[in-house]
């Protein structure tokens, strides 16, 4: 568990580099997490040590998503070491029911994971009054905004895995423990 801390800190601590106005130092950040990320997850399966799968609810219940919700799921999903699924639930204050997102996966990831949900989250509303601003003609809607900028981020993320895969031969196969444990929840 002292290991897993370490872990999770370091990289907290790169992913809020990563988003340094300073391009070169933002993708160097991106890319050192994702290495460091990579190097544990692969180990992990590697030594087949115990996990302790969880499952953790990101976000509100609500009756319906829009593209960029379902964009950082993906993201989450392909590139942080967890599952992701949109489970029914019930919003009691509300009376109704409704959907939210459910991350399956390690401890340390589940709080990586997390923490990746809640910066992007705190990102996009200034984001988006920052490009109002830059553009004031209002070309697309917010969704189509939100959409796209998240896509972006997809994007980037693949290139990033990718080209860490071919410089240092680490490549995810995904780990069976998990994919086991998230059928069977």
């Amino acid at each position: 568990a002292a290991r897993e801390d370490v872990i999770v800190a370091r990289v907290k601590k790169l992913l809020a580099l990563a988003g340094s106005p300073n391009e070169h130092e933002a993708a160097s950040a991106m890319r050192a997490a994702n290495r460091l990320m990579l190097e544990y997850n692969v180990d992990l399966v590697a030594l087949d040590a115990a996990r302790g799968y969880r499952t953790l609810m990101l976000g509100e219940v609500a009756a319906r998503r829009s593209g960029h919700e379902h964009t950082l799921a993906l993201i989450l999903q392909d590139h942080f070491f967890v599952q992701a699924i949109w489970g029914t639930s019930y919003d009691a204050r509300r009376d109704r029911p409704g959907r939210i997102l459910q991350i399956v996966g390690t401890p340390a990831n589940l709080k990586i994971a997390e923490y990746v949900y809640h910066y992007v989250n705190h990102l996009l509303e200034p984001s988006w009054q920052a490009h109002l601003r830059e553009n004031p003609d209002g070309q697309g809607t917010r969704v189509q905004y939100l959409a796209g900028l998240l896509a972006g981020l997809a994007a980037k993320l693949d290139e990033q895995r990718d080209g860490l895969q071919r410089g240092t031969g680490l490549v995810w196969r995904g780990d069976p423990g998990l994919e086991a444990y998230f059928r069977h929840v």
